[in-house]
């Protein structure tokens, strides 16, 4: 693969947060038909997700000030989308509440989102040109 068809790490960052925001609708249609489309088990782990996965392969020698900050944020996020699911599971009444503003889920989700925001400016400002390690191309 050569590096013109690997994305700047900002463009991933980017993309991350998009697909990390996505979660709220899953779980509000996980919500609306009491069935989510992943495991309670499988949200929890911050490593599964395309973000994840490429986060703690990035992480191995980068030094970027956001990284364990984020790595922190991202875990405490699929912490709270496992806890939504796990209250669409066991059929409690709270998981819509779950989402709201003021919510753990909502705090998770702005904390990570701002520290990846900021990351995405760094990275642009510093090198605009660097590629995302271990980033394949879709």
């Amino acid at each position: 693969m050569t590096t013109e068809t690997k994305p700047a790490v900002s463009e991933l960052i980017k993309k991350a947060i998009g697909a990390h925001g996505m979660w709220k609708e899953r779980l509000k249609a996980a919500i609306r038909t009491r069935k989510g489309d992943i495991t309670v088990e499988q949200a929890g782990r911050d490593d599964r997700c395309e973000f994840g996965k490429w986060l703690n392969e990035f992480a191995e020698g980068n030094t970027s000030p956001h990284l364990a900050r984020i790595k922190e944020l991202h875990r405490a996020f699929h912490h709270e989308v496992a806890a939504v699911l796990l209250a669409v599971r066991e059929n409690r009444g709270n998981a819509e509440e779950l989402l709201g503003i003021g919510s753990p889920f909502a705090h998770a989700s702005a904390l990570l989102t701002a520290e990846m925001l900021a990351w995405a400016r760094e990275a642009e400002s510093a090198s605009p040109h660097d590629t995302a390690p271990g980033w394949s191309a879709r």
